[in-house]
């Protein structure tokens, strides 16, 4: 009888650990797989109104990740030629001197990294220059 209830207990126990070790190698690879590295200083945020903002994101992981100095882009139309001129304000001019948006992860459609070699890196240097 003892036999038989070793050969139980060890077959548990295999059981067991092979059951531990597969939830932990799952567990992992969950938390891990939403990790995103930022390697730039700025990204580019699409929402899905079709809004874009440059900005400096933080709180990524997280329901409402948060966009710090802010960029956009303004389009106008000159009525006589039909040219459209795009300008790069920084958000934060406005009556209400926003300094971060905070924002539904659920509404961004996707965000990519500004490269410091890219005409939009120079612009934002530009503005960030004529400020000081």
């Amino acid at each position: 009888m003892f036999k038989e209830q070793w050969h139980f207990w060890l077959l548990f126990s295999l059981v067991f650990a092979i059951f531990l070790l597969l939830f932990v190698a799952v567990f992992q690879n969950v938390k891990t797989e939403h990790l995103v590295e930022l390697k730039t200083e700025y990204h580019l945020v699409i929402l899905d109104n079709g809004l874009a903002y440059y900005g400096k994101i933080s709180n990524l992981q997280t329901p409402f990740p948060i966009l710090t100095d802010i960029y956009y882009v303004q389009s106008n139309v000159d009525p006589k030629s039909n040219n459209v001129s795009n300008t790069l304000l920084k958000r934060g001019k406005e009556w209400h001197k926003p300094d971060q948006m905070i924002i539904n992860a659920q509404h961004i459609v996707f965000f990519e990294p500004v490269n410091p070699k890219s005409r939009v890196f120079e612009l934002i240097q530009e503005l960030k220059n004529k400020q000081d």
